[in-house]
């Protein structure tokens, strides 16, 4: 969750999953809506979650929105970097 949705989508499909994608519209603080789209929006990620096929949905807003919170990385993770 810490890279483009670009490398994202290229990692996560050499691992077999299949991907769903929302690119996130805020219209003011806490409100907003998000669009589907069949391949990865350019913008950052800012979350995930298990679709009801069992497809791994992935969240992503533009760059420049105001409202947009980076995705950070789980605290019970090991480390990406040796």
């Amino acid at each position: 969750m810490q890279t483009t949705p670009a490398q994202t989508e290229r990692t996560l499909r050499t691992l077999g999953y299949r991907l769903s994608w929302r690119y996130q519209y805020s219209t003011g603080p806490g409100s907003g809506y998000s669009e589907k789209h069949l391949t990865a929006p350019d913008g950052v990620i800012t979350g995930s979650a298990v679709g009801p096929s069992g497809e791994l949905i992935v969240f992503v807003a533009p760059p420049d929105d105001p409202q947009n919170r980076l995705a950070t990385f789980p605290s019970d993770c090991p480390s990406p970097t040796p």
